[in-house]
């Protein structure tokens, strides 16, 4: 090979690694070095733009569009060019104004409109200007109010405040500006409206509130009644007559009670104690009521009592013993002159006149052919239940004879000749028609009052203390024409405005809440339609009330009836004219105790006994061998009666003894000089 060689003469390289050495000259002299080093030296300092990217430009920088650009190169001493494309296109063609993407790609120009009223815009399309939205009519009046709460527009398109306003005793409002939530109560005190009816809950017992609150009303359907609830429970309200008031009559106190109050027995002049005893009789005077008005005791005198002084007997007749305790007895021979012995019985075993047998003393005999006349006999010791017609039958009630019933049954009518007159009568249908009427509820009152007062000022009636405002039936006025419902005030008293005119006056009705004497009562107005207020007297009468009533001493409380408490005293009579009434008497003129106490006079020696005088001389009477009285009469009369004789002395007879009609049971006749009795009759003429 020739030392010159053409590089074109040399074989191709294969892949270059830069290990490579090759010759070049460098200052003049020929040296060795790699391909690397070549490749490394010298640096590029210059920034090369390129169409593409060029690795072999370490500091070359290539041509390149993000969105809305597109690049179209044409070659080599073509043209390269970068043009706008999609969305960014579509802005360069819009028109002029505002614009608006549609979609990807796409840009239009739009302007802003109005369509309704209360705006207005300038520069709709900006081209001139910022748009410029503007308000008008009442929006614009809306945005320049300057106060707060609720707002009203006008027709012409003013806008003006306004506030809720409730009606007066009806409807009350709170935050009547809404600047607040606005809360609607029904007011203190209401007054309904209008000129027909009220309607009030309605519904059976069982649907009575059990959580209730004083001044409830309702009408109850399962009963057929309105009904108030009182604190205490709920009370039907009596509107066609009923107990309203307790009236006290002669002989009682503490009426008229229109709530709670107590009814006792008066007192009399009685002073409370014991009167009567064995020596001294208890004198009274009694009043209409059966009550004691005085009392006092008598010292017994025979003279007094027109009692015997003293007892003698008569020979052969009756012997008399004793002194403070006479004894009259039989004398061993007991001589009749001239005496008729015309009934009475002898006390013997038996004893038989004519066919006839003598009645004893303790033997039980059937009357046989005999007429008892009730104009002069009086039978006390058949009991009614012996009779054949013991009862007597009022409507479907049997009481027995001396007996009383409360509670009578099976009566459909009961016709009575009046109308009631006090508060336990019973009252007719011609007067509950008579007094039935429509009643106007009223608010309830806080009190009543009990006498006159002034119309003025805060006080204290029936125990409450008023103040402004308090609610005040007024009924107790001297002049009538003055009574109503007042509210309270500092000054003078006003009328409520739910009573303060006549057409509110008949029928109005109202409840009290408090009071000594009036609380939980119900008052209705009893004036009539077409009076003139302030001239036309107002009367107030109280249709209901859940008072109680409280039986006093003496008195017993049943049901709404108040009766007498029995004593100890068994009903009876007392006194007689052998024995003396024995009484205590309590404060009330009520006999506590009673008895009878006999009478023991203080005889001494009885003298001149006579026809009658031996109606004192029942004492002791009745022993062996003593005389006992028959009818009053005692000693030597010259005809009597001769009543159990006993004993086996004689008995002179110097006259006729028994009766001339056989059919009597009686002796017919006795006719002997002596008539010697053993133990029986033995001798004469029968």
């Amino acid at each position: 090979m020739s030392s010159q060689v053409v590089i074109t003469e040399l074989p191709s390289a294969g892949a270059i690694t830069g290990t490579e050495a090759v010759p070049i000259v460098q200052n003049g002299v020929t040296v060795q070095t790699t391909t690397a080093a070549i490749s490394a030296s010298p640096s590029q300092v210059y920034t090369y733009l390129t169409v593409n990217q060029t690795p072999q430009l370490a500091n070359s920088r290539y041509v390149g569009v993000t969105n809305g650009l597109s690049i179209t190169d044409g070659g080599a001493q073509g043209l390269f060019n970068i043009s706008t494309t999609g969305a960014l296109l579509s802005l360069v063609s819009s028109s002029a104004g505002i614009q608006v993407k549609t979609n990807a790609t796409t840009l239009v120009n739009r302007s802003i409109a109005i369509a309704n009223s209360g705006l207005s815009v300038t520069d709709g399309d900006g081209i001139a200007g910022n748009p410029t939205l503007s308000l008008t009519g009442q929006a614009l009046n809306l945005a320049n109010a300057s106060f707060n709460g609720f707002m009203v527009l006008s027709t012409a398109g003013a806008v003006t405040s306004t506030t809720l306003v409730g009606t007066a005793s009806q409807i009350g409002i709170t935050n009547t500006n809404g600047v607040g939530n606005p809360v609607f109560s029904i007011a203190n005190d209401p007054v309904m409206p209008g000129n027909g009816a009220m309607t009030i809950p309605i519904g059976t017992t069982g649907q009575q509130p059990v959580a209730s609150a004083i001044g409830m009303i309702r009408y109850d359907t399962t009963v057929g009644g309105y009904f108030g609830y009182s604190g205490t429970g709920w009370n039907q309200f009596s509107l066609s007559g009923g107990v309203t008031q307790v009236n006290t009559g002669t002989g009682l106190t503490g009426g008229p009670i229109t709530g709670v109050g107590t009814i006792s027995i008066a007192s009399t002049a009685v002073t409370a104690g014991s009167y009567g005893s064995a020596t001294q009789v208890g004198t009274f005077t009694v009043n209409a009521q059966g009550q004691l008005t005085a009392a006092a005791n008598l010292t017994i005198t025979p003279s007094g009592i027109g009692a015997v002084a003293s007892v003698s007997g008569t020979a052969n007749e009756i012997t008399a013993t004793g002194a403070s305790i006479v004894v009259l007895s039989l004398p061993a021979a007991l001589t009749f002159t001239s005496k008729t012995v015309t009934g009475g019985a002898f006390n013997m075993t038996s004893a038989t006149v004519g066919a006839d047998t003598v009645t004893t003393n303790t033997a039980t005999q059937t009357l046989t052919n005999k007429t008892i006349s009730g104009a002069s006999n009086t039978l006390n010791n058949i009991a009614n239940a012996s009779l054949t017609n013991s009862s007597v039958t009022v409507g479907t009630t049997a009481i027995a004879l001396g007996a009383s019933s409360l509670t009578l049954g099976g009566l459909t009518t009961v016709t009575v000749t009046q109308d009631p007159t006090v508060a336990l009568d019973l009252a007719t249908k011609q007067y509950v028609d008579a007094v039935a009427q429509g009643l106007d509820p009223k608010a309830s009152c806080v009190a009543a009052t009990t006498a006159n007062i002034t119309l003025s000022g805060t006080q204290t009636i029936d125990g409450v203390a008023l103040i402004a405002g308090d609610r005040c039936l007024v009924k107790d006025q001297t002049l009538s024409q003055d009574n109503g419902i007042y509210l309270v005030a500092a000054g003078a008293w006003t009328r409520a405005t739910d009573m303060d005119s006549w057409l509110e006056v008949p029928g109005a009705f109202t409840f009290i809440e408090q009071g000594t004497a009036y609380a939980d009562t119900g008052w209705v107005c009893t004036s009539n339609a077409g009076g003139t207020l302030g001239t036309t007297p107002i009367t107030w009468v109280q249709f209901a009330g859940v008072g109680s009533y409280t039986a006093g001493t003496g008195l017993t409380l049943t049901g709404t009836q108040f009766s007498i408490t029995n004593t100890a005293v068994a009903a009876s009579s007392y006194g007689s004219a052998t024995q003396v009434g024995t009484f205590s008497v309590n404060a009330q003129g009520q006999l506590t105790l009673a008895a009878n106490t006999t009478v023991t006079p203080a005889v001494g020696s009885i003298t001149g006994l006579g026809t009658g005088v031996a109606t004192a001389l029942a004492v002791n009477t009745g022993t062996a061998g003593a005389f006992v009285l028959f009818n009053g009469a005692l000693g030597t009369p010259s005809s009597g009666t001769v009543t159990n004789l006993t004993g086996t002395a004689s008995i002179n007879i110097n006259g006729t003894v028994g009766a001339t009609t056989t059919n009597t049971g009686a002796f017919t006749t006795v006719a002997a000089t002596t008539v010697t009795a053993t133990t029986g009759i033995f001798g004469g003429t029968f």
